[in-house]
C-alpha cells in the first residue's frame, strides 16, 4: 500500500467518524475502520473486511495500551507527548505487527521484549563507546611516539651542529713561513785594467 493511499484512508475516516455516536467500526467498500478514542485522539487500525473481527479487536486493544504505556505523561496522551515519544511508538508498534500479523499477544509480553531490546541497545551502546575509547587510547599513543621520534631526532640534530663546531675550532690553518736571506747585497764588480795607458805624442 503507497503512503498516498494510507493518507487517503485515514481522510476518509475523518469525514466518517461520528463523535456523537459510540462507533467502534466502519465498514467501507474497501476496507474496515476499528478505532477507539483515547482522550482526544483515535487509535485507529485498518483492515480487510474479511479479517478477524475479534482478532482485530485484540490488536487494537494492545495498541491502546502500548501507546498509552509508552507515550503517556503526568497529563495523559497528548499531542506533544505524542511527538515526543513518536520514535518509540514506531518501535512498539513494529513489535507488535510484523508483516501484517501480530507477533505480541498482550502488554506484559511487550514490555518482555522491549525490556531485552533496551538491553541489548544498551550492550551496543557500551560496546560502541568501548570502542571509541580504544581508538583514542591507540592514537593518543600514536601521538606519543611521533613526539619521542621528533625530540629524539631534535637531539640527534642538536648534537652533530655542536660536534662540527667543536671540531672547526680546534683545527687550525697552517701559515706559510717566509725565511729571510741574510746575505750581503751584491758589490759592484771593479774593473781591473792591464797594462798601462797609452800616451800620444804630439806631432812635430
Amino acid at each position: 500500500m503507497t503512503k498516498a493511499k494510507v493518507q487517503a484512508l485515514y481522510l476518509a475516516f475523518s469525514r466518517l467518524v461520528n463523535t456523537a455516536k459510540q462507533h467502534t467500526i466502519i465498514d467501507t467498500t474497501e476496507v474496515r475502520y476499528i478505532y477507539r478514542a483515547i482522550n482526544d485522539f483515535y487509535c485507529v487500525l485498518i483492515t480487510d473486511k474479511h479479517s478477524n473481527i475479534l482478532e482485530d479487536m485484540k490488536t487494537l486493544n494492545l495498541f491502546t495500551s502500548a501507546t498509552m504505556e509508552y507515550a503517556s505523561t503526568g497529563k495523559g496522551i497528548s499531542e506533544e507527548s505524542l511527538t515526543e515519544h513518536r520514535f518509540d511508538l514506531l518501535l512498539v508498534f513494529d513489535e507488535i505487527i510484523s508483516m501484517g500479523i501480530r507477533q505480541i499477544d498482550n502488554l506484559a509480553q511487550l514490555r518482555t521484549v522491549m525490556a531485552m531490546e533496551s538491553e541489548m541497545e544498551r550492550l551496543e551502546i557500551e560496546n560502541r563507546k568501548k570502542k571509541e575509547r580504544q581508538a583514542k587510547a591507540k592514537a593518543a599513543e600514536k601521538s606519543k611516539q611521533l613526539d619521542v621520534q621528533r625530540r629524539n631526532e631534535m637531539l640527534r640534530q642538536s648534537e652533530t651542529a655542536t660536534t662540527g663546531r667543536i671540531s672547526s675550532s680546534s683545527y687550525k690553518t697552517a701559515e706559510p713561513v717566509v725565511e729571510t736571506s741574510e746575505t750581503e747585497p751584491t758589490k759592484p764588480a771593479r774593473v781591473i785594467s792591464r797594462g798601462r795607458a797609452l800616451k800620444l805624442k804630439p806631432k812635430k
